[in-house]
């Protein structure tokens, strides 16, 4: 969800750019760290059991942006930190383990063309030993002419009983 309203936000703020010609300067470069942030998620469905629960996120959030001008840009946003998973019922244990995001954005002129990788990892363990491993990898590449050429979505779940 954050991640849609980052690139809606980044398109538009792109598309404005190329129009007035505001990347056109010379390079700048920004890190913005926000540390001890943390966000609650809910309903989330445990893919393992199909249970609903909380998570409880508490995480570090590096966000980088380099402007090399001439509608030349860099961006990352690196998300890395700990989660709690509390089922609304008691039919299964809470589990906690951590997670990483990277949301990367490399555009050139025009401002149509760029490129955005954004790998999502979550593993957690329960209190029984059962453990959640999910991985998600978004990919798309866009041409000047407005062409996407490459894109890709993958989603990896493993779910790991106790004993096996």
């Amino acid at each position: 969800m954050r991640r849609l309203a980052l690139l809606s936000v980044l398109t538009a703020a792109l598309s404005g750019a190329a129009a007035s010609g505001a990347l056109a300067g010379p390079a700048e470069s920004s890190t913005v760290i926000t540390r001890n942030s943390s966000q609650t998620l809910s309903p989330i469905t445990n893919p393992c059991t199909g249970q609903v629960g909380t998570v409880e996120l508490s995480f570090t959030d590096i966000y980088h942006l380099t402007d090399l001008g001439g509608e030349i840009l860099f961006l990352t946003d690196v998300n890395t930190g700990l989660l709690t998973y509390t089922p609304d019922g008691a039919t299964s244990p809470t589990a906690s383990g951590h997670f990483a995001a990277t949301y990367t954005l490399e555009s050139t002129p025009p401002a149509q063309q760029y490129s955005l990788t954004n790998p999502f990892t979550v593993v957690a363990q329960a209190a029984d030993g059962s453990k959640v491993v999910y991985h998600t990898l978004f990919h798309i590449t866009r041409t000047p002419a407005g062409d996407v050429t490459t894109s890709f979505s993958d989603l990896t779940v493993e779910c790991v009983s106790v004993g096996g």
